[in-house]
Formats: C-alpha cells, sequence, structure tokens
C-alpha cells in the first residue's frame, strides 16, 4: 500500500486551529524540501517549524474516525446546517490551495484526493480529516462508509469535502495573510464587525 506524506501548517486564531494543507509528497524528502521552501513566504514566517507537520497517510485507508465522534454540547450550542465559510473559500478560483505548482521539477500527472469533514461549531470551524485516496471515486465510496456514522450524521453530505491534490505539487506558494480578529474593545462606533 503506498504511503503519502501530507505536510499541513497549523496555528491558533480566536480559539480555534487554523489548517491549511500544504501537499501531499510521495516521500519525506520531499515533503521536508517543501516545508523549507515555504516557510520564509509571508503568513509562514511568522510562525516556527513546529506549526508544520508531516503526517504519514496510508492510500485508500481510512485514517481515522472510524467510530463515527460524539460531541460534548452545553446547553445553547447550536450547529449550522454546513460549513459556509469554508463552502465559499474551496469553491472561488481565487482560492490559493487550487492553485497547483510543481515542487519537485519533474511533470506529474498524478493526484490524490484528500477527504475532510468541515462543519461549524458556534463561531468555529471543526474538521476531521478522514483519509488520502487515489481517486474521486474512492474518496466518495468513503463518504458512504462515514456519514450514517455517530456524529457524522448530524451534519449534511455536502460537509463532506474531497480536495484533489496533484503528488509533489506544492500550494500555497505565495504565502498568506492573516485576517486580523478584532476585539470588543475595537469596534469603531458605526461599523459592523464580524462577530
Amino acid at each position: 500500500m503506498e504511503q503519502i506524506h501530507l505536510v499541513q501548517h497549523s496555528y491558533e486564531v480566536a480559539d480555534f486551529d487554523e489548517v491549511k494543507y500544504i501537499g501531499a509528497y510521495s516521500s519525506e524528502k520531499r515533503a521536508k524540501e517543501a516545508v523549507e521552501r515555504i516557510m520564509h513566504l509571508s503568513g509562514f514566517k511568522e510562525f516556527s517549524r513546529e506549526h508544520f507537520s508531516v503526517e504519514i497517510y496510508r492510500l485508500n485507508e481510512d485514517a481515522d474516525w472510524k467510530g463515527g465522534f460524539y460531541h460534548a454540547v452545553d446547553e445553547g450550542d447550536e450547529y449550522d446546517e454546513c460549513e459556509i465559510w469554508y463552502e465559499s473559500q474551496t469553491r472561488g478560483a481565487a482560492h490559493r490551495t487550487l492553485q497547483r505548482t510543481n515542487s519537485g521539477g519533474d511533470a506529474v500527472a498524478r493526484y490524490v484526493y484528500i477527504l475532510e469533514h468541515v462543519y461549524r461549531v458556534r463561531s468555529f470551524a471543526e474538521g476531521k480529516l478522514i483519509g488520502v485516496y487515489d481517486s474521486r471515486a474512492a474518496a466518495e465510496e468513503a463518504v458512504t462508509r462515514f456519514e450514517y456514522l455517530p456524529g457524522f450524521c448530524y451534519h449534511p453530505q455536502e460537509c463532506f469535502h474531497i480536495m484533489p491534490y496533484g503528488i509533489n505539487q506544492t500550494h500555497w506558494t505565495e504565502g498568506f495573510a492573516d485576517i486580523k480578529v478584532p476585539t470588543p474593545k475595537e469596534k469603531t462606533w458605526g461599523v459592523d464587525l464580524p462577530a
């Protein structure tokens, strides 16, 4: 079974983790080289190397959450039907993770498909990476294994996201700009700021 080395960058913003998938690589060496190339770019350079991780996934094997998941829900918690912010980001052509750049110097035509489940709890997004698959059909088949499990069944099927990633292609090659979340003290009279 083939292994994929998935590079992620994560950091905390307003009490939740922001995760960026940098790329899916055929070897640990290529994954580490990608980290070295982008760690000095805008946004990434604000964080230490510890904010990058290289995780190994077996292709076409469900990585986790096989038994579903449970929430400790406080009275008054509300769950959105789906993660609207995520939908708007991944459907737009300007979304940087959809821009692919060959980072290995050789032509790569092969893709893997990352399956993630993302939904909103109160004001933050909760995401679970389910697995990395060699085809869209294999990822869609995984959705059918998970959609009725505890936790997953409380959210519509649209909360499952299948994202194609070219093997050995790096994303976020221009870096990123952080969006500052205003504190209540920074709110200005007459201006509506995001909640």
